[in-house]
């Protein structure tokens, strides 16, 4: 169960990563589609306002053309120089501040551009980080669960071991009292063996020294030669 933990961690981890890659690109996919849709949006709400503006322009410079001929017409003089200079001065001041305008709106697109781009760029890191911790923590985790199963290994073969060599030296002792009993019960069969041969041996001789005692007469008083009578044997001692 040990050795099948990392094996299904693994496998559930590529796993994980696989369905984390699928799912980045549904909402980096969704992501974008937002930001389109509320660009198209921004785009469209502000398509109104220029259209007016637009049209007033066009109208005003329609009017401004028939007024021009229509003076033209009236006044052929100083007058007429006057308002040229005027509708010059005019038309230049108005597209004086449409350029303006329109370098200021460009200029507010580039600015609002740049700070969603740097809130993009600013979720992106955090996500990047947040996952890159989360890595290094499941690496380290990883290895400290290896090192502990290593080391659960390492105490249970440790183990094994004790208990072997304690069975062998138990069996070795076993053996030794085995032997050392073995070794006193052929000494003890030795000195029995002995001891019943001594036996046997002194029957024997107190058999025979038995058969030369000689009989003696009640009437005599004559006792029998000190060579006649049975010597006790000195050769007979036990050893063990």
């Amino acid at each position: 169960m040990v050795l099948l933990r990392p094996w299904l961690s693994k496998e559930l981890i590529e796993m994980r990563d696989a369905i984390y890659g699928r799912s980045g690109v549904v909402i980096q996919s969704a992501y974008r589609g937002s930001s389109g849709k509320r660009s198209y949006r921004e785009r469209k709400t502000a398509t109104p306002h220029l259209s007016r503006m637009m049209r007033g322009r066009l109208e005003m410079l329609k009017y401004m053309y028939l007024k021009f001929k229509f003076i033209e017409r009236k006044a052929r003089g100083d007058i007429a120089l006057l308002a040229r200079a005027s509708q010059a001065r005019g038309r230049y001041k108005e597209g004086k501040m449409k350029a303006m305008y329109n370098m200021n709106v460009q200029r507010g697109q580039a600015y609002i551009h740049a700070t969603v781009k740097r809130q993009e760029y600013y979720e992106k890191k955090l996500r990047y980080q947040a996952k890159s911790i989360i890595i290094n923590e499941r690496r380290k985790l990883y290895a400290q669960e290896l090192i502990s199963t290593a080391y659960l290994s390492d105490v249970r073969r440790e183990a094994r071991a004790e208990a072997n060599e304690r069975r062998v030296s138990g069996l070795e002792d076993d053996y030794s009292e085995m032997i050392d009993y073995k070794r006193g019960l052929e000494v003890y069969e030795r000195h029995k063996e002995r001891c019943i041969l001594d036996a046997e041996e002194m029957r024997r001789r107190g058999s025979k020294a038995a058969g030369k005692v000689p009989h003696r007469n009640p009437n005599s008083t004559v006792m029998t030669r000190e060579k006649d009578q049975p010597q006790r044997p000195s050769n007979l001692i036990l050893k063990s």
